[in-house]
């Protein structure tokens, strides 16, 4: 379900836009092309207080090499 947010975005009910779910569906094309007619996006938090670029690294396997860096420190 949508609904419109006192921002005047439609967002899920998790507070995720349109593009937290291109990031979240790895629809990067897409993503993209979201964020260059909608540049704002960019810094809009979902409930848990991130934005896309946090959904993004959180997603080792969507870059090269598809691991995550673990500090050996």
């Amino acid at each position: 379900m949508e609904n419109f947010n006192s921002d005047g975005m439609i967002r899920r009910n998790d507070g995720c836009t349109i593009f937290h779910a291109a990031v979240i569906g790895e629809c990067y094309s897409l993503a993209i092309r979201i964020l260059e007619s909608y540049p704002d996006l960019a810094g809009k938090r979902n409930e848990k207080g991130k934005i896309a670029l946090h959904l993004l690294a959180e997603k080792p396997e969507s870059f090269r090499g598809g691991s995550s860096i673990h500090s050996k420190f």
